[in-house]
């Protein structure tokens, strides 16, 4: 029964990867959203003609607060996602601002009472 519970939530991730690819999203990281913690950072390859984000969450429903992107010229946006995300879910796009969008990394904060003792992967999507 273990075993399921792991392999689910990796096939639909699987599945759900070329659906966003097809619409024109990319995967650019993700990270583990633990419960003994507040936020999860995630190491980012973005792309300068990135213009939206959006979390998307595996492996546990999650409420998300307040993203901050970090871009590889120093400056940071702070996204106010504050919503539940289900469990193979995602979160709203967001525009992302400046001239230079090339995502460093992605501190994304969440309230760990949500994970209640589990957790979650919680990763970066950019177009």
């Amino acid at each position: 029964m273990g075993v399921r519970k792991t392999i689910v939530p990796a096939a639909v991730m699987i599945a759900a990867v070329p659906v966003l690819a097809q619409s024109g999203w990319t995967h650019i990281g993700q990270a583990t959203a633990a419960a003994s913690a507040r936020s999860a950072t995630i190491a980012a390859q973005g792309d300068p003609r990135h213009r939206q984000v959006m979390v998307c969450v595996e492996g546990h429903v999650i409420r998300l607060n307040d993203t901050v992107l970090r871009y590889k010229d120093g400056r940071a946006q702070t996204l106010q996602l504050r919503a539940r995300i289900p469990d193979g879910g995602c979160s709203r796009m967001t525009e992302l601002g400046g001239r230079t969008r090339q995502i460093e990394s992605a501190e994304v904060g969440y309230d760990p009472a949500t994970l209640q003792g589990g957790s979650a992967t919680v990763q970066l999507f950019a177009r």
